[in-house]
């Protein structure tokens, strides 16, 4: 049954015009902002050449904020869709459950996260072949590190997904939900954490763990290189500004991410199965 339900949301989530332009708007963004750091180290010599692995940590951090964008306002475009145009409420009526229909969703979400962040990365990594020399590399070309940072891209997908999955169900509008998802996220979660930070120490330390800032941390790239985190410090202290915030232990961060992502869809699930549809 499982099986049949992902089966009627990709074919729902295919032959929506929405999903479609919101994810051509991120390849066009990318190709933009890859292709014009490509073009501008191929005219300036003086700037770092747009190459493998040199970029790769740019490339890493463009494509999933890229991502963290544009498909979570996908999901909430094809949530909403449904009480929109009463879709929802036919499903239930033809047979399907509620629960079978929030599953459904679900299922969605880590599709949406590795159709977004694979098109992003493709992009990416495809601008910077070019420029590459193989044939003087001094290590490899895609270490074991990079495939634990993808992981870790894709686990803040399904996080930020859930917030905008709370929102799409509890407003199920999507012009609205999609504004409250983005004042959220943009602006009201860093306006509270500065309040908290102002209030008390210890409430600023709290604010540390609230879940936009865990999300932000599994979907950064410093996080997983230490290479990179150790180059990024360096290259700080001798311009003379703050360092990079050093990774977090991963059983805290791991720890805090799983109880954000569990409340988010509890509550998300508790909320649309106690209203009609």
């Amino acid at each position: 049954m499982i099986w049949v339900v992902y089966r009627n949301e990709m074919l729902k989530m295919t032959k929506r015009l929405a999903f479609w332009v919101t994810l051509l708007s991120a390849v066009f963004m990318q190709l933009m902002t890859s292709g014009g750091r490509f073009y501008s180290s191929r005219q300036n010599p003086d700037l770092p050449q747009f190459s493998l692995p040199e970029s790769i940590a740019g490339i890493f951090s463009s494509s999933v904020q890229m991502a963290l964008i544009f498909g979570p306002a996908a999901l909430i475009l094809l949530v909403t869709s449904e009480f929109s145009w009463r879709t929802a409420r036919q499903s239930v009526i033809d047979g399907l459950s509620k629960n079978q229909f929030f599953v459904g969703k679900l299922l969605l979400i880590p599709t949406l996260g590795m159709i977004f962040l694979s098109t992003q990365l493709a992009i990416g990594v495809g601008f910077a072949i070019p420029a590459t020399d193989f044939g003087n590399l001094s290590g490899p070309l895609f270490k074991g590190v990079y495939f634990l940072a993808i992981a870790g891209f894709l686990l803040a997908f399904i996080g930020a997904a859930a917030v905008a999955l709370f929102f799409a169900l509890a407003i199920r509008s999507s012009g609205p939900a999609i504004a409250a998802w983005f004042f959220w996220t943009a602006i009201v979660e860093g306006l509270l954490a500065s309040v908290a930070k102002g209030a008390s120490e210890r409430l600023g330390e709290m604010a540390e763990f609230a879940p936009g800032n865990v999300i932000d941390q599994m979907a950064r790239y410093l996080q997983y290189d230490k290479d990179a985190f150790a180059a990024a410090v360096s290259r700080a202290l001798e311009r003379g500004v703050d360092p990079p915030s050093p990774a977090w232990d991963w059983p805290v961060l791991l720890v805090w991410f799983a109880l954000w992502v569990a409340v988010l869809l509890l509550v998300s699930f508790v909320w649309f199965s106690k209203r009609d549809l």
